[in-house]
Order: C-alpha cells, then sequence, then structure tokens
C-alpha cells in the first residue's frame, strides 16, 4: 500500500521581475522530490494559487523546501 503525504514546503516562484517565496500545501501520493514534475492536479491548484487565472507568461516555479511531512493515510492504487 502507497502512503498518502500531507507536506507544507515552501515554493518559490517568479513573478514580473521578482522572485517571491510562499508556504503552500500539498497532498501527493510521491514522494518530495517527484511532486512538481509527476503531480499534475498539484501542479495545476499552485498555478492558479501562486499567480491566478488570467496570468500570462512565464510559471515558473521551485520546491525550495519541505517544513513538515505527515502520512494522512493509505492507497492500494
Amino acid at each position: 500500500m502507497n502512503p498518502i503525504y500531507y507536506l507544507e514546503a515552501v515554493v518559490s516562484y517568479k513573478k514580473g521581475k521578482n522572485v517571491q517565496k510562499k508556504s503552500v500545501w500539498i497532498v501527493t501520493k510521491l514522494p518530495d522530490n517527484e511532486v512538481l514534475f509527476k503531480d499534475k492536479k498539484t501542479i495545476e491548484r499552485l498555478h492558479k494559487e501562486l499567480y491566478g487565472k488570467t496570468h500570462k507568461g512565464d510559471k515558473s516555479m521551485m520546491l525550495y523546501e519541505v517544513t513538515h511531512r505527515k502520512i494522512i493515510g493509505y492507497s492500494n492504487h
């Protein structure tokens, strides 16, 4: 059975010419280092949270650090 993780993380993103950091929550079945590469739902949610629906241009984002990690359940898939 695969664990389901609740992560509190700091994400850095570029808005305009400035690089900013923000604390976000993530729920996923993937390890910490694969979340922003493979979890499409999480990526879309974070893009909407950080940039809004109408932002045009570069939407780059980087997982800066995971501050809290907790197993909240298990999945059979």
